[in-house]
């Protein structure tokens, strides 16, 4: 076992080091002061200089996540020997991916809207609203007065895509998030310092999503259908066609026909317009058929989005508390000065030996 005696040095010494450092943090107190308000200081000032943020919140859902929409449709389709598939369902990761595409909010920045009685681009509106003109026209003087002139992102000018893609790349970073919670409700929320934004923006952004899957991810099950539906008008003209031509034959010839008069090689005619009017009448209905099957992949495969709750004025509004960022820099300012002062003291101990 240790010797406890021989302990007894290394505590004292300890001890006595421990005292000579406190000290020195006592007697050096005003440092402690004088960083410490400066930080604080400065802490608040640049809390309060902080403007208010506003926050816009819109929730929705896609219906296609649930097949009980369809279970109608799917029904008959079933008795009609069609497999639906899940083509139609569309998840909600997805949609959320999408919402925050930079196609999707292109799209919906070049909307025109009215924001505090002026009609613009939400591209413009946004460069006016967080004075963004002066702050690109420093980083490229050509930029200086810049406007959105085209309404289409695909025909944007070299100077509207670097500057849409510097308002894509901040409205990403620190103005919108997308959220879903576990029963597949989703939200999308717009914090910004300007109020009208923040309403306008998510709103728009879900119609802009909406209208593109209306249009665009049905497009092939739409283009199907409209081919055989032409189809369908095709056969069904000409099958008009031919029972009309087989009346025309049977109201010449109906005197010889009660007669039965007729050569063999005439009523061969009457024979080949009936097989004709049968071949085009099953022709017909399968092409109906089919058409039936196209509107049904057509309506299954439709995703749809519906907006539960939209986001009104007055929008809520945070503005930073300086009690809780004070108390962290007064928290800091106590560490700093500590290593130093221990730092400090570690030297002129070591100059000293």
């Amino acid at each position: 076992m240790p010797d406890i005696h021989t302990a007894d040095p290394t505590l004292k010494t300890t001890l006595l080091i421990l005292r000579a450092y406190l000290l020195e943090y006592i007697q050096k107190w005003y440092w402690y002061v004088i960083v410490g308000g400066i930080l604080v200081t400065y802490t608040y000032i640049t809390t309060k200089q902080k403007d208010l943020t506003y926050t816009g919140a819109i929730t929705f859902m896609s219906t296609s996540d649930s097949p009980a929409r369809f279970s109608g449709i799917m029904q008959l389709a079933g008795q009609l020997g069609i497999n639906s598939g899940s083509g139609g369902e569309l998840k909600s990761e997805k949609i959320l991916d999408l919402l925050s595409s930079k196609h999707i909010t292109y799209s919906t920045l070049t909307k025109k809207i009215e924001v505090n009685g002026k009609s613009d681009m939400l591209f413009n509106h946004y460069l006016d609203l967080f004075d963004m003109r002066n702050q690109i026209a420093e980083s490229d003087t050509s930029l200086a007065n810049f406007s959105f002139t085209n309404t289409s992102p695909a025909k944007f000018s070299f100077k509207e895509n670097k500057v849409a893609a510097m308002i894509y790349r901040k409205i990403m970073d620190t103005q919108l998030a997308t959220s879903i919670s576990k029963s597949g409700i989703m939200r999308a929320d717009c914090t910004s310092t300007s109020e009208p934004f923040s309403k306008e923006f998510p709103e728009e952004l879900v119609k802009t999503l909406t209208d593109y899957y209306t249009t665009k991810s049905v497009e092939q099950e739409y283009q199907a259908y409209r081919v055989i539906d032409k189809r369908v008008d095709s056969l069904y003209r000409l099958l008009i066609s031919k029972e009309h031509a087989l009346a025309e034959w049977i109201d010449d010839h109906r005197t010889a026909l009660r007669a039965g008069t007729l050569p063999a090689s005439v009523m061969m005619q009457q024979q080949r317009l009936e097989n004709e009017a049968e071949v085009l009448s099953v022709m017909y209905v399968e092409a109906a058929k089919n058409r039936e099957i196209a509107k049904m992949n057509l309506v299954s495969g439709t995703p749809i989005i519906q907006v539960i709750d939209y986001p009104h004025f007055p929008l809520p509004f945070y503005k930073p508390g300086a009690l809780i960022p004070c108390v962290l820099s007064l928290f800091a300012a106590l560490v700093l000065v500590t290593v130093l002062l221990t730092l400090r003291k570690l030297i002129a101990d070591a100059m000293k030996a």
